[in-house]
């Protein structure tokens, strides 16, 4: 037999040939080793043990707290446990005792006198027997009559002062052409104004409502606002009317004149 023949039933040992084969890359020149493991120091461990048994020891308590309140943990303390039990709260009776702080009352009496009989005179309101229209006067509700026969009366002119006017004047009531434009008080207490009728031949003159007036004291050639005024006062408490001024076409301006 031929040393170079292969005997019968021979089988090659091909075991190398059939391993699986992994493949690496190279590796380059450019390859860092890798950072060393960065080691831990002592006190960093220590403070690490300490943490971590401060936790053990604060969870333990804090199970403690719920064993000794119900005896063990509730997984559940909203879940109804059945009815609520009843409970009875007593007040003790406020006490009836009052305490007084500060002076104590006072002691002192007041004398009063029996009253006096009334008497039985009674007064008058003191009646002149002449006066002056729109003169001044001193006390307020006075009568008196004027020299052709009207009565007059003691009373305040807007903020004038006192003066003699016409007793008690009332809307559409005559009034004389001494009395022309001069205020007074009807019963109600509002203000009139004595106004010649307008178109009326001769004058005839009555008592009427002056509407609104306007505020302070004016005098007769003083400028007025057409628009806005209408009568006012003088200081000596007459009227005066805000009417075009003479030889103004202004729609505005005017002036002011005593009703002619």
């Amino acid at each position: 037999m031929n040393r170079n023949s292969i005997p019968p039933g021979y089988q090659p040992n091909d075991e190398l040939w059939t391993q699986n084969t992994e493949v690496f890359a190279a590796v380059g020149d450019d390859h860092e080793p890798a950072p060393a493991r960065r080691k831990v120091s002592n006190t960093g461990k220590y403070a690490i043990i300490g943490l971590s048994a401060t936790i053990v020891v604060a969870l333990a308590a804090i199970g403690a707290l719920l064993l000794s309140r119900g005896g063990g943990w509730d997984a559940m303390p909203n879940a109804a446990t059945g009815p609520d039990t009843p409970h009875v709260v007593l007040t003790p009776p406020a006490s009836n005792q009052v305490t007084v702080t500060g002076a104590p009352p006072s002691t002192h009496y007041t004398t009063v006198d029996p009253p006096t009989a009334a008497s039985s005179t009674t007064s008058s309101t003191p009646t002149t027997t002449a006066a002056v229209l729109h003169a001044a006067c001193t006390q307020p509700g006075q009568t008196a009559a004027a020299a052709d026969g009207t009565m007059l009366t003691c009373d305040v002119a807007g903020d004038a002062g006192t003066f003699w006017m016409p007793v008690k004047p009332a809307v559409g009531l005559p009034c004389t052409a001494a009395e022309s434009g001069t205020f007074g008080y009807s019963n109600t207490g509002a203000q009139l104004v004595c106004a010649r009728r307008a178109g009326s031949a001769p004058p005839v003159y009555g008592w009427d409502s002056p509407g609104p007036i306007t505020s302070g004291k004016h005098e007769p050639g003083q400028i007025c606002n057409l628009k806005k005024d209408v009568i006012a006062q003088t200081s000596s408490g007459r009227a005066v009317y805000c009417l075009p001024a003479d030889g103004s076409t202004s729609p505005y301006i005017g002036a002011w004149k005593p009703q002619s």
